[in-house]
């Protein structure tokens, strides 16, 4: 599925002058001179050397001497580095040894960054294919991308459009021929694959040393709140490497090599009527069959990739916060919290309609948040401690703090801190399971 791009504010990109591929190899300075819509936010600009896209097999991908774990480049030239920090702008670009790179100095979140990766490397796949949409380019596209380097390029604006339109890009403004080029068989493939194009990349030296790693070793860039984190898992399956946990990250090594930490295995989503029963049980508490059959059509319509990028952060820590508890998996902690999001409030409010006191995503009322803290402690161990760590002062724990807390300053805080709110939604779903 397309990553959804206006959910996260992601527009639009750089463009670069045509004179980079004159450059000395070796250099690898981009160019001075850059033209900039300035009608997008600029911490969400990126930057194609190369108007152009990725790969998509891996066994293909290494005939043409691309390998999906090296797509993303960590080592940056000098000039790169340079013009990354001088452009903090910037997310990322595509280089001219096929590789993309990511501006470390740049404030976008990882799931931007992640937007920018497959970006990138969908048009250095499309580059690598000799890939061109049998498409016709409309006045407003030829008007959105004057001035750039795509403007005196048919192949090229034709290959950023359909890499726009595979992502979910809006700034693509396509039109209805070009959305039925996308549905082809070709372009499928490309969709089908496009997210676990670079999902790893080289574990550092530190890593390692830390974790007793071999020397081929990768860090997967996703975290499991992503909607391709089975791919991931999968893919890197395909080509003879397993994930395995090992602190709070997961990381691929060569499937021979016996490693200790936790394998990862690839999970099962759970059905909308599991999901809508344990809802009705532990977190509504009424089992009523109309408020059931409520949120069973909410869930038949609800699509993950469109929450707030705040909301999955958020369920991304509770879910490992309690992971392990009462038999929970990360996996099934964070399907259910998206799923009691949607239920709940359907991420458009954080305060609940008619006055009531429930706030945050997932609609906790203070009474249940200050219940969790003082009745319920014992599952708040080391992990909430530590990404809650903020509370945790005037010497006391996060916790002891926390207990303290008014129902006025839990209604405050529940609507302001989207991690707590879903960290006392997971907690009151798990604390109430039988």
């Amino acid at each position: 599925m397309a990553i959804n791009f206006s959910m996260m504010g992601f527009a639009d990109r750089l463009a670069l002058r045509d004179d980079y591929q004159s450059l000395v190899p070796g250099e690898r300075t981009p160019p001075p001179e850059v033209a900039m819509d300035e009608k997008m936010p600029k911490n969400m600009q990126t930057l194609p050397f190369d108007p152009e896209g990725s790969e998509y097999d891996y066994e293909t991908a290494k005939q043409k001497g691309l390998d999906p774990k090296d797509i993303v480049r960590q080592d940056l030239y000098p000039g790169e580095d340079k013009y990354f920090k001088e452009n903090s702008n910037v997310g990322g670009m595509m280089t001219e040894d096929n590789r993309v790179i990511i501006n470390p100095y740049s404030k976008l979140t990882d799931e931007e960054k992640d937007a920018v990766r497959i970006n990138e490397t969908l048009r250095l796949n499309f580059k690598q294919d000799n890939v061109v949409p049998n498409i016709e380019i409309s006045e407003e596209q030829r008007s959105f991308f004057k001035e750039t380097p795509y403007e005196n390029n048919e192949d090229a604006m034709k290959q950023t459009i359909m890499a726009r339109i595979l992502t979910g890009d809006p700034s693509a403004k396509a039109t209805e021929e070009q959305l039925k080029e996308a549905e082809t068989d070709l372009f499928k493939a490309y969709k089908e694959n496009i997210d676990h194009w670079g999902s790893v990349v080289p574990a550092s030296d530190e890593d390692k040393l830390k974790y007793n790693l071999p020397e081929e070793s990768y860090l997967l860039v996703k975290g499991k709140q992503h909607k391709t984190w089975d791919k991931a898992i999968q893919g890197e399956a395909d080509r003879g490497f397993r994930v395995k946990k090992f602190g709070d990250r997961y990381y691929s090594i060569p499937a021979e090599i016996n490693e200790e930490g936790k394998d990862v295995e690839i999970s099962k989503p759970l059905s909308v009527e599991s999901i809508v029963k344990d809802w009705s049980a532990t977190y509504q508490t009424t089992n009523n069959p109309e408020k059931e059959k409520r949120a069973t059509k909410v869930l038949n319509n609800f699509n993950p990739s469109t929450m707030p990028k705040e909301a999955v952060s958020a369920v991304e820590t509770a879910s490992y916060i309690f992971e392990g508890d009462k038999g929970q998996t990360a996996e099934s902690i964070a399907q259910n919290l998206n799923a009691i999001g949607a239920i709940e409030s359907n991420y458009k409010t954080k305060v609940q309609k008619g006055g009531g006191p429930a706030r945050s995503y997932w609609q906790v009322e203070p009474t249940t948040a200050q219940d969790n803290l003082i009745n319920g402690s014992a599952l708040l161990g080391k992990r909430f401690e530590e990404k809650f760590k903020r509370y945790a002062k005037d010497g006391k724990t996060a916790v002891q703090y926390l207990k303290g807390l008014t129902l006025k300053e839990w209604s405050e805080v529940l609507e302001k801190d989207d991690e707590l709110g879903a960290a006392m939604a997971a907690h009151k779903f798990i604390r109430t399971r039988k």
